[in-house]
């Protein structure tokens, strides 16, 4: 009977500690390292591409590794990319794919279910961009 009782306080306790360990997990922006090279190419980061064209960075900035994170702020999703390049010899496009998708809000702490309608744009530099009109 006590190893009945044992057992069953083992499983219990494994149990909490699971839901305990789950229940904290940290939340924080989606962020994402790529390295592009003068042959362009095209990254996809969930709903979000970046496509780069060809011969679209100057022969000084290459190969470059930038780091791309994705949030909203106050429930507006961002695009934020770093390190911001003052301008490309091409464009460069994002486009926002159609989908929900969840979001870490920076000003509230909390992930929230965002709605991103099909979206295209050119940019001359990075910096960061509202990824929905």
């Amino acid at each position: 009977m006590l190893k009945r009782w044992a057992g069953f306080i083992l499983i219990l306790a494994m149990l909490l500690s699971f839901s305990i360990v789950f229940a904290d997990a940290k939340q924080a922006p989606q962020v994402y390292n790529i390295t592009v090279t003068n042959e362009g190419g095209k990254y996809n980061l969930d709903n979000v591409e970046l496509i780069f064209k060809k011969d679209s960075m100057g022969k000084d900035m290459q190969p470059i590794t930038f780091i791309v994170s994705l949030y909203t702020e106050n429930g507006v999703p961002y695009i934020d990319i770093e390190p911001s390049v003052e301008s490309f010899c091409k464009d460069v496009t994002i486009k926002v794919l159609k989908g929900e998708l969840e979001m870490y809000d920076i000003v509230t702490g909390e992930t929230l279910d965002i709605e991103l309608e099909n979206y295209n744009f050119n940019i001359e530099h990075f910096s960061r961009y509202i990824i929905q009109t």
